[in-house]
């Protein structure tokens, strides 16, 4: 629960009141810097690199750090499981696949 952080940022920036929440419920560790998600590689390559009318991600999640100058998925620590699947996409998944690739590595 603690790394989800859910309701913990708004438009990309830390709640303080969610800081302190955390702090009394435990008081001896450290507040994550950002939240922790898993996402399918078609999520990741498909809908989640959408942006508004003003520029800005639509996901939530992308909005913390984000820098309208640079890539939607730069500023973030990402954890590949298969990540071969980048490299040689399958057929099924080459468009989603190649759109993570390239924001990954942009």
């Amino acid at each position: 629960k603690a790394l989800e952080m859910k309701r913990c940022f708004r438009n990309g920036v830390a709640d303080d009141r969610a800081r302190a929440a955390f702090h009394s419920e435990f008081p001896t560790d450290h507040y994550p810097a950002a939240p922790l998600r898993a996402y399918r590689f078609t999520t990741a390559g498909g809908c989640m690199n959408r942006r508004d009318d003003a520029g800005a991600p639509r996901n939530p999640l992308l909005k913390i750090g984000f820098n309208p100058d640079r890539p939607l998925w730069s500023n973030k620590i990402i954890l590949v499981d298969e990540g071969h699947h980048l490299t040689r996409p399958i057929s099924r998944f080459q468009e989603q696949l190649t759109t993570l690739r390239d924001m990954v590595f942009a």
